[in-house]
């Protein structure tokens, strides 16, 4: 296998090691996969997170107010290399939130960068809700 199929599958594993730890709601798990300096931007922040521990604390703030993911599945998996170190992923994922009788739709952008150690890391998140969620929002028409 060459250079740039092993790093597309490295990554791949990555993003899918995240929607693991968001399914089985292990914060810490999910949180090892980022950057200490990640940015995320999230549809229901004000202004855009800008390290590890502001999403972990956005997190428990969100349990501390009863919050909780019953399951996360994310499909439409399309991993884009940038250079030798940088890859990006979207993925649409869905969110089934206890207490919410559907599952939250959002597409999601990460930017990874391979660390010292080998290990792809998060270092830019962003999500947005899916067309999907917008109320009275129609798709638009194939071309």
């Amino acid at each position: 296998m060459n250079t740039r199929m092993q790093q597309s599958h490295e990554v791949r594993a990555a993003v899918q090691g995240l929607v693991a730890a968001l399914h089985a709601h292990d914060r810490e798990a999910y949180l090892a996969a980022l950057a200490p300096d990640v940015t995320f931007i999230l549809p229901r922040e004000a202004t855009p997170l800008r390290s590890r521990d502001q999403l972990r604390a956005v997190w428990k703030r969100w349990e501390a107010r009863g919050g909780r993911l019953d399951a996360c599945h994310a499909w439409d998996l399309d991993v884009r290399r940038i250079g030798g170190a940088l890859a990006t992923a979207t993925q649409v994922v869905s969110l089934h939130l206890a207490g919410r009788p559907g599952p939250v739709h959002h597409r999601e952008t990460l930017v990874l960068e391979r660390g010292q150690e080998g290990a792809w890391l998060v270092v830019h998140g962003h999500r947005s809700p899916h067309p999907s969620e917008w109320a009275g929002a129609a798709l638009p028409a194939a071309a």
